[in-house]
């Protein structure tokens, strides 16, 4: 089993603390980068915007992910924004010193590459939706994501221990935030869900994932977040 205290200690030796207010800005895209992101509390948004302008979330970190790991492992620019999604604190080290550290730790090696690989199979089903789903497959599956990545049992009930907006769920959705608006109110008169301020609680996820995989022809898609 991964041992964050054994494994991650040469990491965080190497690195200096740094902090960032919720909206602020850590990296940008195609911006030229030596350092390397490691999450230690909070939340981190990666996201890109289109020739629209719209901006699109493409993932949340949470603590121990690493950042920009694509342009890192591929050699190449970065492609996305990152700014902190929530009041965040980061790890930040030079990505030399980085990669030596990762190369010389095989099991360190093999647990980014295990969140690397969970990450791009996670966007893949995610561009399927965004491709080709409904605008209740969209939402409903950004949800079930969400759902399983921050879900926290509080008194019985499983809340998405993250503060969202309707404009959070819309970008992470690429819907508007109207269409959000209306389909949690719809959700809400099912039963499926309830919220409280900006929190979310899932009272039925079987459904949820009904509705998230169930195409217009009755035929079921295979989640796999």
């Amino acid at each position: 089993m991964f041992q964050e205290e054994d494994h991650l200690a040469g990491l965080y030796a190497a690195s200096t603390v740094v902090s960032y207010s919720k909206k602020e800005k850590i990296l940008r895209s195609y911006a030229g980068y030596e350092t390397l992101y490691i999450v230690k509390d909070g939340v981190v948004r990666s996201f890109y915007t289109d020739e629209k302008g719209v901006e699109l979330t493409v993932n949340l970190l949470k603590p121990r992910a690493i950042f920009p790991l694509s342009g890192y492992l591929s050699g190449k620019e970065n492609l996305y924004d990152f700014e902190a999604f929530t009041d965040t604190t980061l790890y930040k080290a030079p990505k030399e010193k980085v990669k030596k550290l990762i190369y010389k730790n095989a099991t360190l090696s093999s647990y980014y590459l295990e969140r690397f690989a969970q990450a791009i199979e996670g966007y893949v089903i995610r561009s399927r939706f965004l491709a080709n789903g409904s605008a209740t497959q969209k939402i409903t599956s950004a949800l079930l994501m969400l759902f399983r990545r921050f879900g926290k049992e509080v008194r019985g009930q499983m809340i998405i221990n993250l503060p969202l907006t309707h404009q959070d769920i819309a970008d992470l959705a690429g819907v508007t935030r109207e269409t959000v608006s209306i389909l949690l109110g719809m959700l809400k008169k099912e039963g499926i869900i309830s919220t409280k301020g900006k929190y979310l609680t899932i009272l039925n996820s079987d459904q949820l994932s009904l509705k998230a995989s169930e195409n217009d022809d009755g035929s079921l898609l295979n989640l796999s977040f």
